[in-house]
């Protein structure tokens, strides 16, 4: 289970437990987070969306709205992890029905995550609600029948390729911004309410969605610009709300909120320029990762066993990998955060780190062999819970090891694999 990695995920493929962090982490922002002024942390998010469409400063109208969005999830998630440490922020693909459960998907629309798909949404959000205008109204929904009316990602993401680079980004928002619209009409009820959606968390799996295929269009390995801050916006690289900063986390431009304005003074200037704007976040889409990296309960080694032979183990004979879970690792992804330099051994099936003088002694024989290896990233010291940690290098023979256990297995450069000097690796298993 990838809890706790970073990379943001279809909801529909999450397993139900990460789905329940998700839902448990949204319900303690509503309920038990507030601000200064007394506002909870979930009701802020409503506040600052309608402060978004202020006259002379809708972003909804301009270059911004891209960006502007983009801030507005990646604060949403800080939050919620302020709850939950391991809670990464969803998507909800445009492309399905979230009521569809074909191809293994999850209904997103029932009380175990989402609420309901017709009337008022209920548990688990029965006490989510609108507060304008002194009234209390409870979110609603009215979903349209079928999968939403939207172009498929790749005409989103690909449609813009052919022209000059200075007209790329203004011909993306023209795709995106639409089908955004339609996925907000599509749900209907709370979320079609421009100054109500922000009350209903699907809205954020919406605009998780749009980051993603942002992130794609910015991801696209020809097209590498598309991460320059002064190239990403192309002909809107001036406009002033790209290079104004963004409100009203600059506690600058009325509606001024709390705690960015007076008293508090929490004020964040930054602009659509900001390298934490223009980086993308982690998707599943966007991030290569490789499963079928197992266990070994002979030499406590990481071996890769998607390939007929199970390699060697030097414990003796091929590695066994009964009893072991399928480790998941990401290999080139430059954005990723974590140590790379970390490659399969075509001889051995082994992980080793080769950004070493020496790469290890193979139990193969010679030395690790990673020619035909991908580039994988290991993330290490995170919080409790986040993967399965106890995983460590054998300075050694450079290999990766788990030193969960009472025997800290059989290494090829002799003895017990050593783990001196060793960060505290996370891997993470589905």
């Amino acid at each position: 289970m990838p809890l706790g990695d970073g990379i943001r995920r279809n909801a529909a493929t999450m397993s139900q437990q990460e789905r329940n962090h998700v839902r448990d982490a949204f319900v303690a922002l509503d309920t038990v987070k507030t601000y200064p002024d007394g506002v909870t942390f979930w009701d802020k998010q409503e506040q600052i969306h309608k402060a978004a469409h202020a006259d002379g400063q809708d972003v909804h109208a301009g270059p911004a709205f891209i960006p502007w969005h983009r801030e507005l999830i990646n604060r949403l998630e800080a939050l919620l992890r302020q709850v939950d440490p391991l809670v990464s922020l969803p998507y909800w693909d445009w492309m399905t029905d979230p009521r569809s459960t074909a191809g293994g998907r999850a209904n997103l629309m029932t009380a175990q995550f989402m609420g309901s798909a017709s009337g008022n949404a209920g548990p688990p959000l029965a006490a989510f609600e609108s507060t304008e205008g002194g009234g209390h109204t409870l979110i609603w929904r009215s979903m349209a029948a079928g999968a939403p009316p939207v172009s498929a990602d790749a005409a989103i993401v690909g449609g813009t390729a052919a022209l000059p680079h200075a007209q790329q980004f203004p011909a993306f928002q023209g795709l995106l911004q639409p089908a955004h619209n339609s996925a907000h009409g599509y749900i209907g009820g709370t979320i079609s309410q421009q100054h109500f959606s922000f009350h209903d968390p699907m809205v954020f799996l919406l605009h998780s969605n749009m980051d993603r295929l942002w992130a794609m269009w910015q991801s696209d390995p020809a097209q590498v610009w598309r991460l320059d801050p002064a190239q990403v916006y192309g002909n809107n690289a001036s406009s002033p709300t790209i290079v104004g900063n963004l409100e009203p986390w600059a506690g600058q431009t009325p509606p001024l909120l709390r705690p960015w304005a007076p008293p508090d003074n929490q004020q964040q200037a930054k602009n659509s320029k900001d390298l934490t704007v223009v980086v993308p976040h982690l998707y599943d889409s966007t991030v290569n990762e490789q499963r079928n990296w197992r266990w070994c309960s002979k030499c406590q080694g990481m071996h890769f066993a998607g390939h007929p032979t199970k390699g060697v183990c030097p414990a003796g004979g091929p590695h066994i990998e009964a009893g072991s879970g399928n480790y998941t690792i990401v290999q080139n992804t430059p954005a990723y955060p974590g140590q790379t330099n970390w490659r399969w051994c075509s001889k051995c099936e082994g992980m080793h780190f080769s950004g070493n003088a020496s790469q290890g002694p193979c139990p193969a024989g010679g030395q690790h062999i990673h020619t035909a290896s991908g580039n994988y990233h290991l993330r290490s010291n995170l919080p409790a819970g986040a993967g399965q940690s106890n995983w460590r290098w054998c300075h050694k023979c450079q290999g990766l090891y788990f030193a969960g256990n009472a025997t800290q297995g059989v290494c090829p450069g002799g003895g017990q694999h050593d783990h001196t000097g060793s960060g505290d690796y996370h891997l993470f298993s589905v």
